[in-house]
């Protein structure tokens, strides 16, 4: 089994920041959320992937609605990450998010109480350590310069990049 990845693009309205894709569900009808369990049974290796993005995110919000997956009929699809880093927090309490994630990175996640080997997250590890330093200071640096509410303020751009 593999993860089908749809084409698309962030776009901003109102102020916000979002990413459209074609739709992904059956005749345009929303998937159904996924079974932990089955998708953990059926592809251990893609469930880590998850698990370890989402704990490189501190995504704070993985739950059955967000991944959609059914055996033989729904193949996997990862989304809704808006709640990932700093997402979710209230004006001016990005960089107090921060540190709390940085001290107590366990991130809610559907997946976790299922999972029942550890086998694949070394190669997941390695795949976000890959990620060039650079790479990363780009994208704060973007988002520290737009508008909206995905904007980083230059205090949690800087933080974001140091964490």
């Amino acid at each position: 089994m593999s993860c089908r990845f749809r084409p698309g693009v962030v776009v901003e309205s109102e102020g916000a920041l979002a990413y459209v894709s074609l739709r992904f569900g059956h005749k345009g009808e929303r998937p159904p959320p996924v079974i932990a369990a089955h998708l953990i049974e059926d592809n251990p290796r893609m469930a880590s992937g998850i698990i370890t993005f989402d704990l490189w995110i501190a995504n704070q919000d993985r739950h059955e609605g967000n991944l959609a997956y059914a055996r033989g009929t729904q193949p996997l699809h990862v989304f809704d990450h808006g709640h990932a880093l700093l997402g979710a927090t209230a004006a001016g309490q990005g960089i107090a998010t921060l540190r709390r994630l940085e001290s107590q990175p366990t991130p809610s996640s559907c997946l976790t109480p299922a999972m029942r080997t550890s086998r694949h997250f070394g190669e997941w590890t390695e795949r976000v350590l890959a990620i060039r330093n650079d790479v990363i200071d780009d994208l704060v640096a973007a988002m520290t310069q737009g508008t909206g509410q995905a904007a980083l303020t230059p205090d949690e751009g800087r933080a974001t990049a140091d964490s």
